[in-house]
């Protein structure tokens, strides 16, 4: 996905002009390699939660606002975005939303294609997971599925693992027998390329920020615990992403036991 055209831009004039997302939390956002942009959606602002899709072009450093066509997801946050390289699409999933009723949470899978910025929701089949916010998701090239683990339910804290294939727009439940990382909420993942395994951290087990790393191999579902050389103190909600120049996977921020965000 390297050759094809960039997505038109809209933004123009002097950058202090141009135009910017508001202040949120909670978005969910991915890279696109084609446009060389990262395309970001919903989170929770001041006014309440965000529906709406914002561009950012990494070498112009400027944000522009995507208008989609056709209808897309309620507004929302704590929901997971992943990069369908297949389809070159970004595909969003779960998520909670807060409004006059109350709480919702949510189970649908939405996708958005980058060529055409048209959004489609993927209607899977009755077995799907139990509604939930704060899981952690990727994508994986080689079987073109989603993959997620865990998150917060009506239920409580869930430590299933689960793969939604876009093109049947059906669900597996693949959770294996053991070892698993147990329940947990608030978590984050990334995509190891070079072993081709999804690599979760850290999230919220009763009011405690968790400081471990398991890695999930994704030929064949079962996970791992990884040690680590240093610890963190533990948090909920880091930022992560697997950097394959350096072979490591970083960790960034997040909010610890105490409530310090680091």
């Amino acid at each position: 996905f390297c050759c094809g055209p960039r997505p038109p831009s809209v933004s123009s004039g002097p950058k202090s002009m141009r135009p910017a997302t508001s202040p949120r939390r909670n978005a969910a956002a991915i890279y696109d390699p084609v446009g060389e942009r990262v395309i970001l959606f919903g989170g929770r602002g001041s006014s309440g939660d965000r529906g709406d899709v914002w561009a950012f072009d990494l070498a112009g450093d400027s944000w522009e606002q995507v208008q989609p066509d056709g209808e897309g997801p309620t507004p929302r946050f704590t929901h997971n975005a992943v990069y369908d390289a297949t389809g070159h699409r970004m595909l969003i999933w779960s998520g909670r939303r807060l409004d006059a009723t109350g709480s919702t949470l949510l189970n649908d899978v939405w996708a958005l294609d980058l060529a055409t910025h048209r959004w489609a929701r993927l209607a899977a089949a009755a077995e799907a997971p139990v509604a939930r916010y704060g899981t952690a998701a990727v994508f994986d090239p080689l079987d073109g599925s989603l993959v997620t683990f865990a998150g917060f339910t009506t239920q409580g804290r869930f430590d299933d693992t689960w793969r939604f294939d876009p093109t049947s727009r059906a669900w597996r439940d693949v959770t294996p027998a053991s070892p698993q990382p147990g329940e947990r909420c608030l978590h984050s993942a990334a995509h190891d390329t070079r072993r081709h395994r999804m690599i979760m951290f850290g999230g919220q087990r009763g009011s405690n920020a968790l400081d471990d790393a398991w890695a999930l191999d994704l030929a064949t579902d079962r996970w791992t615990e990884l040690a680590s050389a240093s610890q963190t103190g533990g948090r909920r909600f880091p930022a992560v992403a697997y950097d394959p120049v350096g072979d490591r996977f970083l960790a960034f921020g997040g909010e610890r036991t105490d409530g310090i965000r680091a």
